[in-house]
């Protein structure tokens, strides 16, 4: 397990910028129209935006949380490497994400689905590779923990 958890840590943020670079390949073979650099920005976006939640944890609404305290820590002192580590090592511990749950991901999916049913294409990409980090991390949460990580299904 612990292969598999080092693995899957230094593959994470990759893993969510190739599902949006994946989309937007999707979408650019439905409409022809347009080249895969027209979908680049979209999918960078909608790739890393759900990450912007930790941001807003760590300072905000989870600020008094262990976790947050050591990030904020190495923030202050300028630790880059070291920020970059800990979350590595540590992400699957933050289980009170508001934007992290089935909820935010069926609407992500749903609204990416028909915007690109109505052909607005450069916002499907967006909300389509949103909905598609919020799937990666699910999946890797049953990889790693063997079920959903509780900050999922907290709002059900």
């Amino acid at each position: 397990m612990n292969v598999l958890r080092h693995i899957l840590n230094s593959i994470h943020m990759v893993m969510h910028l190739l599902i949006g670079l994946i989309l937007a390949q999707i979408v650019t073979n439905l409409h022809s129209i347009f080249t895969i650099q027209y979908f680049l920005l979209p999918a960078i976006i909608g790739s890393f935006l759900p990450d912007l939640d930790h941001m807003l944890y760590f300072y905000t609404y989870g600020k008094q949380n262990p976790y947050s305290k050591n990030i904020r820590k190495l923030l202050k002192r300028g630790n880059v490497i070291g920020f970059v580590q800990y979350c590595v090592n540590h992400h699957k511990e933050l289980t009170c994400l508001y934007s992290h749950s089935i909820i935010s991901m069926m609407i992500f999916l749903t609204l990416g689905l028909m915007i690109l049913y109505l052909q607005y294409l450069w916002w499907s990409v967006l909300l389509l590779s949103v909905a598609g980090h919020f799937l990666y991390d699910m999946l890797e949460d049953i990889m790693l923990l063997g079920r959903l990580n509780k900050n999922w299904t907290r709002n059900l």
